[in-house]
This record gives C-alpha cells, sequence and structure tokens, in this order.
C-alpha cells in the first residue's frame, strides 16, 4: 500500500509539472512577435525586437493536388524571410531566390524598377494538406535572420557535441571493463541522437525500394527513429530493470503502435494523429518500466522520470504545434524542440549507467580491500598456525629427547625408574603424532581437500565405541562414564570424520576432568535432526572464551595440559560439513556441556560394525 500511493504521488508530481511546463511553452509561442502579411506595406521600418511570424495568406491545392500557402506582400525596403521548415518555396515564380541554410530557406525582398515592392510568396508541401509548422514564415531584417537562424544551428551543435562526449567517454569505459554491454548500447543511442538528421540520408538508400519509398518521409521517419531508438534503450535498460511487459519487450507494443502511423502516411493530419497514439504508447511503457526501479534505486528512478516528464511534454508539444491545437511560434521553430528531446534521454541514461559503473566499480574495490583484509589476515593465521606448532612440536620432541636419555641412563641401576621415563617418552611421542594428523587434517580443510563419503551410520553404536576408546595418557585417571544410547539412530554421514569429531570432545573432557568426575554422553533424535549432548564436570570454560573455543589455533589450557588447539576447531569444521551445529554450555568450576545437532536419516535395519 505503500508503495502503490507513493507511486501515485510521483504521477501526481510529474502530471504538474507537466501542465506548467506545458502552460509556460504556451505563453512562449503565444508571445511569438506576429503581423499580418497585409500589414508589411504599412511598416515604416523593419521590427527591431527580432523577426516576426507572418500571419494569412491563402492555402489551396495546386494543380499537381500539392497543399500550398500564398503570401501577396508588399516591402519598399530590403527585407528577408525565413523559412524554418525544408519546403519547396517560390518567389515571385521563381525558386532560384531562395537560399537554403541549415535546415530552413532564407530569401531577400528587393524592391526593383521592374515590380516595384510587390512580392508573392508560395509555400508547396508534397501531402494534399499542410501542417501548420511547414507553412511558417518569418519577416525581419537579414541579421536579425541570420542570427534566428545560426541559433538554432549552434544548438544543434550543442546538441551534437555533447552527444560525442558522453559517446566517445562510454567507449572509453568500455575498453577498460568489456563485460559491461549497456555502455556499447549507450555509445550507439549517443551516435544515433546526435546525428539525428544525418542517419536520415542512410534511409535514402531504402526508399529506392519499391514500395518503400515512404520511409523518407518526415513524420514516418520520425516514427522509425524512435522505434530504433527505443531498441537502443531497451537494451540499456535490461541491464538495471525488468523491461518486459507481460511476455513481450515494450519495443514490440511500440512497433504495434506504429502500424497506424505507416498506414496514414500520406495523410498529413490524420498520420499526426497517428504519431500521437503512438508517442502515447511509448512513453507508458518507458513509465512502466522505470516505475520498477526498487526503493534501492530512487536516485534512478526520480532521474528517469524526471528526463521521461521532459521529454514527453516537449514532444507532445511539439506534435500539438504540428496540428494546429497549439499556436506556432519561437519555441518550436527556433529552439527546436526535436532537437532538445532527442538528448534528454541520452543524458538521463548517461547518469544511471555512469552510477551504475560506479556502484560496480566501488564494490570491485570494496571486494579487493576486503579480500586483501582476508589475505593478510590469513597471512597472520598462518604464521600464528606456524609459530605455534613450532613450539607445539619443540616441547614434546625436547622432552622426548629427554626422557629417552635418561631412561638409558637409568636401565642398568634402576630399572623401574627407566621404565617411567620410557612411558613419559611414549606419552610425548604419542602427543607429537596426534599433533601431526591435527595439522596434516586442518591443512586439507584449508585447501578444500577433505572429501567426505557419506553413508548410513548407527550413530548410536559409533558413540559407544567412541566411549570405549581410551584417551592417551589418561588411562590411570578414575571417571564415571554414563552413556544414554538409544538404539535405531541412523543418520547419513562419513564414519571416519563424525568419529573423530567426536572423540576430540570426549579427549578433552578426559583431560580436563579430574579424579573421581563424571562425563556424560546422551542422544535424542528430534523430528528431522538428532542431538548429541556430552557433559563433563571438569574445570568449565570463562565466558569470555566460549566464543574464542571453535577458533583454529586457540587452546584454553590452564597452565595445565598442553594442546594444539586444534581439536575443536576440527570437530566443528567436520559437524558443519555434515550440514549440523555446535555450542557450549560452560560454567567455570561446574564442567561444560557440548551440544551437537546432526541432519537425521531414514533407519535402516540392522547395526553398523564401528
Amino acid at each position: 500500500m505503500k508503495e502503490r500511493r507513493y507511486g501515485l504521488g510521483v504521477l501526481l508530481v510529474c502530471a504538474l509539472f507537466a501542465l506548467a511546463l506545458t502552460a509556460l511553452l504556451w505563453q512562449l509561442n503565444v508571445k511569438t512577435p506576429r503581423l499580418d502579411a497585409a500589414q508589411v506595406a504599412a511598416l515604416t521600418d523593419i521590427p527591431e525586437d527580432g523577426p516576426v511570424l507572418l500571419m494569412g495568406g491563402r492555402y489551396y491545392e495546386d494543380e499537381t493536388g500539392r497543399a500550398c500557402r500564398a503570401l501577396s506582400l508588399h516591402c519598399d525596403r530590403l527585407a528577408y524571410l525565413y523559412f524554418p521548415r525544408s519546403s519547396e518555396v517560390t518567389l515571385n515564380g521563381e525558386g532560384g531566390a531562395v537560399k537554403d541554410v541549415y535546415r530552413g530557406s532564407i530569401c531577400s525582398l528587393e524592391p526593383n524598377a521592374e515590380k516595384g515592392g510587390d512580392f508573392s510568396v508560395v509555400i508547396s508541401y508534397a501531402g494534399k494538406s499542410m501542417p501548420p509548422t511547414n507553412a511558417c514564415v518569418y519577416f525581419g531584417s537579414y541579421e536579425q535572420i541570420l542570427d534566428f537562424q545560426t541559433t538554432s544551428a549552434q544548438l544543434n551543435a550543442y546538441v551534437q557535441g555533447l552527444c560525442f562526449a558522453i559517446m566517445l567517454l562510454s567507449l572509453l569505459l568500455l575498453v577498460f571493463k568489456h563485460s559491461e554491454r549497456y555502455l556499447l548500447w549507450l555509445a550507439l543511442l549517443c551516435f544515433f541522437r546526435g546525428n539525428y538528421y544525418r542517419v536520415s540520408y542512410l534511409l535514402t538508400v531504402v526508399t529506392w525500394i519499391p514500395g518503400l519509398s515512404f520511409l523518407g518521409k518526415g513524420n514516418t521517419y520520425l516514427i522509425v527513429s524512435e522505434l530504433f531508438t527505443a531498441v537502443l534503450q531497451y537494451k540499456i535498460m535490461e541491464s538495471f530493470v525488468q523491461v518486459r511487459i507481460g511476455r513481450l519487450p515494450f519495443p514490440w507494443y511500440a512497433a504495434l503502435a506504429a502500424l497506424p502511423c505507416v498506414l496514414l502516411h500520406t495523410r498529413p493530419v490524420p498520420a499526426a494523429i497517428a504519431g500521437i497514439v503512438f508517442y502515447v504508447v511509448l512513453y507508458l511503457c518507458y513509465l512502466v518500466c522505470f516505475l520498477r526501479l526498487p526503493e534501492t534505486a530512487l536516485g534512478e528512478r526520480n532521474l528517469l522520470l524526471a528526463a521521461w516528464v521532459l521529454t514527453v511534454t516537449l514532444r507532445l508539444f511539439d506534435e500539438l504545434c504540428e496540428l494546429g491545437l497549439i499556436p506556432s511560434g519561437d519555441v518550436n521553430l527556433y529552439i527546436r524542440l526535436r532537437g532538445v528531446v532527442s538528448i534528454i534521454f541520452v543524458i538521463a541514461f548517461f547518469a544511471v549507467v555512469g552510477k551504475i559503473f560506479a556502484r560496480k566499480f566501488q564494490e570491485a574495490d570494496e571486494l579487493n580491500v576486503d579480500l586483501e583484509n582476508k589475505i593478510r589476515q590469513k597471512t597472520r593465521q598462518q604464521t600464528l598456525f606456524v609459530r605455534s606448532m613450532l613450539h607445539n612440536l619443540k616441547t614434546p620432541l625436547f622432552s622426548l629427547s629427554g626422557y629417552s636419555d635418561m631412561a638409558l641412563r637409568s636401565v642398568d641401576r634402576n630399572p623401574e625408574q627407566a621404565r617411567q621415563y620410557m612411558e613419559k617418552a611414549r606419552e610425548k611421542a604419542i602427543f607429537a603424532g596426534e599433533l601431526m594428523d591435527h595439522i596434516f587434517l586442518v591443512t586439507q580443510m584449508d585447501a578444500d581437500m577433505v572429501h567426505l563419503q557419506f553413508a548410513p551410520v548407527n550413530l548410536g553404536q559409533l558413540l559407544r565405541a567412541v566411549a570405549e576408546t581410551p584417551t592417551a595418557g589418561q588411562e590411570g585417571k578414575e571417571l564415571r562414564l554414563e552413556l544414554e544410547l538409544p538404539e535405531g539412530v541412523f543418520l547419513q554421514a562419513d564414519r571416519l570424520y563424525l568419529r573423530q569429531a567426536f572423540q576430540n570432545i570426549v579427549d578433552n573432557a578426559r583431560i580436563n576432568t579430574p579424579d573421581g568426575g563424571t562425563i556424560r554422553i546422551s542422544l535424542c533424535q528430534e523430528a528431522h535432526q538428532v542431538r548429541v549432548t556430552i557433559r563433563d564436570t571438569g574445570c568449565g570454560i570463562a565466558p569470555e572464551e566460549q566464543g574464542r573455543i571453535f577458533d583454529a589455533y586457540y587452546s584454553n589450557r590452564h597452565g595445565k595440559q598442553q594442546s594444539s588447539g586444534l581439536g575443536l576447531y576440527i570437530t566443528a569444521e567436520i559437524v558443519k560439513r555434515h550440514g549440523g551445529s555446535i555450542r557450549v554450555e560452560s560454567e567455570p568450576g561446574q564442567g561444560s556441556a557440548f551440544c551437537i545437532q546432526l541432519p537425521c536419516a531414514a533407519e535402516e535395519e540392522g547395526s553398523e560394525k564401528i
């Protein structure tokens, strides 16, 4: 509901802004200086406030069926006429007096002795009815007309320059990041929109094909251009938003809406109305796609919606001027709205794409920093590992050597003492062997070289075998062992690795539980998992240490027992690779309880040899 209200609020703001902009443009066109052609003779001088738009004249069809506008005026001084739209123009029956300029024509009104100051101007259009904008004529001095036309040409140059800069920057970014294909589509969009009118020359090749000559017509060319632009923008947008409406990409709907424009291309007014329908369908498709942007991309959504409002408003304003529903004037003839409209989405998409590229670059930079931190941390861990293992190996090996020497010296004079020394040497040798096994297993885990072989395991029998296995160096300790292990509890596991995990916990319990203590191993089957609890009455673990006991190389020895610091780390890794979890509950002086939860399997008949 909140998102829906937000969408309605955005649409309301867009509608209000569009109405305000349309009213402003309307007023600017209405305020364009105008003069009836019959009143030119009454002018004592050319107006100083710039060229004026000539009104009046006669509209008719010539013998060939073309729409024409005829102006008869009298001018006793040198003046000039400017035709903003390219049409066929004759002055006093002669076409040679007209000079073609950028997207328009200029002709001089120069009184002479033969005809005096009377002039007959005829504007011809290829269709049977002439759009109002094609019939427009401006009257003024040469400097006024030239400045008027030059400013329009400069605006187009700015448009082309901006599109070229964006295209060049997009291609440079693409060179350094080949995977960002949307940059290529953005460059193509910039090239096409920056050369909006020059690309029309390419259609001349197609118009030579019989039946396709209509593609060279102005309105039809605009529709085809918008369709091609929609395809390019579709390719850009699909990288960051859902661009399918239903099952089809949105350009398909625009193509269907363009069919009436093609069929009515010979009738200017119906074709213009069909063009408005086409633009409505096209820009509604854009709006649907923009509103699909997530809340996390609020900036991109607002930017694209602002570009959408500007584009739709200016485009429809220009089309309504073509139909004569809005009076023509400086805005759509002097400013050349179509040139401005062509780059609004280019700028918006460049900003959005630039933000996406920058975000990906930042993410890559953050990943690099994170990777460097992990490498640095891993290096520190490896250094700690080497130092810890060298220390842990040095101690038993040194003790092994010392006890062996003392046993050799005592074997003749005191055999009993020699035997005790040999037992201690054996204890150190066993510890060194276990330490080497742990080191080897940890290195395999770090290299992801441990591959578990899953098979049905009778968990009760496995835990009973773990409880019956003695712990090296603890054979003489008197401990009470309590087992609560129901039969028939099976799970899919690697028997050898899982046994090692439980053995590490039981060995730690025996080491840290004093004589007369108790170790309890219980097994409980729940809905989809089994829970194993190993509880002892040993020295316990301090609260600040409980979060670290499963870390590699950490040893909670209290200065009494030597330990590699790898046993519980290996246990936690094995449990995790079986899809389970492990936690500890402990109080200093009250003992510890390790709880392991593992996913269970269906019951298997028979028992398994452990």
